[in-house]
């Protein structure tokens, strides 16, 4: 498995071995320093972007070998108006889900995220602000933004908080750092609606259901109202095709 560490290696031995290489012969080094420079940030913006790539630490993306069911998991909550109604037909249907909330919209809905704790189903750390610069905070301001959502979320509904999902699925090692100080253990997934580009709601259904297998971990948005359509949809589908839907406990 290609990791931050082992491509770092390979980079540092490939450039002194193009140093030696200057030394005794005569070629034009800056050339080739260029296309090696660009393979090694390639690769490691494409390990960075791609959450289940393990790139900079292990990410839990999909269910344990042979397991059957999958997991519903839902971010950017908790709000107002989408939220409680994913909640009612969880509910109706009996079914699990995990919720990774952002610290700053449970301070601002708390009885929302209550709801989610008090009906059984898992709420996970998504930072507290959800900022579109958090992948550039150092691990001081990393650690200071995932530990204020965990306090958060224990305030209002006396649940430790577990699990943690990266903003925009993108991982570096000042979150590696983080984490590991924190100990969370960091969710990702198998299937991804692009429910907060996509306006169509069968556009979403048909992505979420294509391939979806035994095992997998889906990631939705309870941020808009095409949400609720979606998942009635959803799981209609899966009950017609004898998938079952389980907690995110139950297949990792």
């Amino acid at each position: 498995m290609l990791t931050f560490r082992k491509t770092n290696i390979v980079f540092g031995v490939v450039s002194a071995s193009l140093l030696c290489l200057l030394f005794f012969f005569s070629f034009h080094w800056i050339y080739v320093f260029t296309v090696v420079v660009l393979i090694y940030l390639s690769i490691v913006i494409y390990g960075s972007f791609t959450i289940s790539s393990n790139f900079h630490f292990q990410v839990i993306c999909s269910g344990k070998k042979d397991v059957e069911g999958i997991a519903l998991t839902f971010d950017d909550g908790p709000v107002p108006g989408v939220t409680d109604k994913v909640l009612d037909i969880l509910k109706k249907h009996d079914l699990k889900a995990a919720f990774f909330c952002i610290g700053q919209r449970i301070y601002e809905n708390p009885d929302l995220a209550k709801r989610i704790v008090d009906e059984g189903h898992i709420i996970g750390n998504h930072t507290y602000g959800h900022s579109h610069f958090f992948d550039f905070f150092t691990t001081k301001d990393m650690l200071y933004d995932i530990e204020l959502c965990s306090k958060t979320i224990y305030e209002y509904t006396r649940k430790e908080a577990v699990y943690f999902r990266p903003p925009y699925g993108v991982t570096n090692p000042n979150m590696k750092k983080a984490l590991e100080k924190l100990s969370l253990i960091p969710i990702g997934w198998s299937v991804r609606s692009l429910d907060t580009i996509t306006k169509d709601i069968n556009t979403i259904f048909k992505r979420i259901t294509k391939d979806v297998k035994e095992g997998d971990i889906i990631l939705l948005h309870d941020g808009d109202e095409k949400i609720v359509f979606v998942l009635e949809m959803f799981i209609e589908e899966m009950r017609k095709r004898n998938i079952s839907i389980k907690p995110l406990n139950d297949i990792i």
